[in-house]
């Protein structure tokens, strides 16, 4: 099978994917989502699923190929993808993306390309109300606050930005606003619980973990007893700690920190560069990695439209296009960084993050001509069409590099306390999906389960984040789990001669599979 033939027929079947990895020329194209636009992605994993049977088990990108095919094929049968309303923020997400990657601004005026794909968001949300329809006449209908979202809040955000530039834009978005309104809405159900079968189905297809549902709990649960000890253990040492008793009073404590915003000087850029070299000297001295050259890590402000995602984000470097890089994308206001959380993003975010991760794939992909093991590692792609299958490997390695700081002693104090926080919050979030999925936790149980279990102030978008995006969330959890183990194999078959610096390239140079994949890196 010609592997770099069927990448190039996917980038034209998913054109603004394909931008997202650095593929050229897919300026003036946008998807089908007509018919015959599904027609033809159904007829191509069919055949890339039939071809790739009894290929090479050790050709990384054809194994990915082929489970994109198996996950595919079981969303479509099921008319998953088709009915996620979802789909109605791509072309606005795509838009943003793009803008963003080129330094444009839609108040200096779009360049023609990006005018022509502004022109074609009508007959896109035309073809995707279509869909909508179809599956709601099979009873496939997102759930209630979903639907209530994305009319109160997205697409009005979203219609704003594609008006200023096409106007056609902009109505072709109020229209779908009434649809979703007024047609789709009063269909939906309360919420979107997929059943124990369903989601052990999605585990297996996405992450590859065939455990039991109950046995994945068990483990989620072990870890999050450990590291709840370990954070009244480190709450004691802060001052004001001797009153902590229990996890109820520490949550107490830990909800009065996060109040506490950035310093407005230096700012949030300059606290950030600070913190991520102050963390890299100390991985580099202990041998975890390779000097990096800070000068490499792209800095910028969340544009205007998306200050609403939080104190910050990353944007991966594209892939095969060398001249640019990532982007670890921040809020410009010091008030939305808590500093009890702001370390542990900068790990996360930066480096050695997923800005590292993403320029490590570059040097090692950046001439490939079928990286099929890259698909769906944007959110903006994997999102609507419910394809997580790389954040095993992509959001596992952030959760595992705030591991290697945290075992270094690279944070103490209230920094110490949250990155604890934050692995309670992954194994948190595994037993709260799975348990709410399987119908063991009902929906109004889980804000507060994931309050008082990870000492957070509110987890409002918990619940919602479970529905909208199954498997998506636990992730974090396993897959940093998967890559210690992975290292400890390694570090067993090569013993004294382990280099942790080695095993951290080695790893990076596979690109986002799944560590199981990988018998042993080095």
């Amino acid at each position: 099978m010609d592997l770099a033939a069927l990448f190039r027929r996917h980038a034209d079947l998913e054109p603004e994917e394909a931008e997202t990895l650095g593929v050229p020329d897919r300026d003036e194209h946008r998807r089908d989502m007509s018919e015959e636009g599904e027609a033809a992605r159904r007829a191509f994993w069919d055949e890339a699923l039939a071809g790739t049977d009894g290929g090479d088990e050790h050709d990384l990108d054809l194994r990915a190929l082929r489970r994109h095919a198996r996950l595919e094929r079981h969303l479509d049968r099921g008319g998953w993808a088709r009915a996620n309303p979802q789909w109605a923020l791509y072309p606005y997400a795509m838009l943003r993306y793009r803008l963003a990657r080129r330094g444009g601004d839609p108040s200096e005026g779009p360049d023609a390309a990006t005018r022509a794909r502004a022109a074609g968001v009508p007959r896109f949300l035309d073809e995707h109300r279509r869909a909508l329809r179809a599956e709601a006449e099979r009873g496939r209908v997102a759930h209630r606050s979903f639907l209530e979202s994305l009319v109160a809040h997205e697409l009005p955000a979203a219609r704003d930005f594609l008006a200023a530039l096409d106007p056609g834009a902009g109505s072709a978005v109020d229209r779908h606003l009434v649809f979703l309104r007024d047609e789709l809405r009063p269909l939906a159900p309360e919420h979107a619980i997929l059943g124990a079968e369903e989601y052990a189905e999605r585990l297996r297809l996405t992450h590859g973990l065939t455990d039991s549902l109950e046995a994945l709990v068990a483990e989620a649960r072990e870890a999050l007893a450990t590291t709840r000890e370990a954070m009244l253990e480190v709450a004691r040492t802060l001052p004001g700690g001797a009153s902590i008793r229990d996890f109820g009073s520490l949550r107490t404590h830990m909800v009065e920190l996060q109040r506490e915003t950035l310093p407005a000087s230096p700012g949030p850029e300059a606290w950030y560069r600070a913190t991520m070299g102050r963390v890299m000297e100390g991985l580099v001295a202990r041998g975890e990695f390779a000097p990096f050259d800070l000068d490499r890590l792209g800095m910028d402000v969340y544009p205007e439209g998306m200050r609403d995602q939080g104190a910050g984000t990353n944007w991966p470097a594209p892939l095969l296009d060398p001249r640019g890089r990532g982007q670890f994308v921040i809020h410009p206001d010091p008030g939305a960084h808590p500093r009890a959380w702001a370390s542990v993003l900068a790990v996360h975010e930066g480096v050695p993050g997923h800005t590292l991760q993403s320029a490590g794939f570059q040097r090692r992909f950046a001439g490939a001509a079928a990286p099929f093991r890259f698909l769906a590692v944007a959110d903006d792609v994997a999102i609507p069409r419910l394809n997580f299958s790389a954040m095993l490997s992509i959001e596992g390695w952030a959760v595992y590099a705030e591991s290697l700081v945290r075992e270094a002693g690279l944070h103490s104090g209230v920094d110490l306390l949250f990155a604890h926080a934050a692995d309670a919050l992954r194994a948190v979030r595994v037993i709260a999906e799975i348990d709410l999925h399987r119908g063991a936790l009902a929906p109004a149980e889980v804000e507060p389960f994931v309050c008082e279990n990870a000492g957070l102030a509110s987890a409002r978008w918990e619940l919602e984040r479970y529905q909208r995006g199954p498997l998506q969330a636990v992730a974090y959890f396993f897959g940093a789990r998967r890559i210690r183990a992975l290292r400890e194999r390694t570090e067993a078959v090569e013993g004294a001669g382990f280099s942790a610096a080695r095993f951290h390239e080695a790893l990076l140079a596979a690109g986002p599979v799944r560590p199981d994949d990988l018998t042993v890196v080095g």
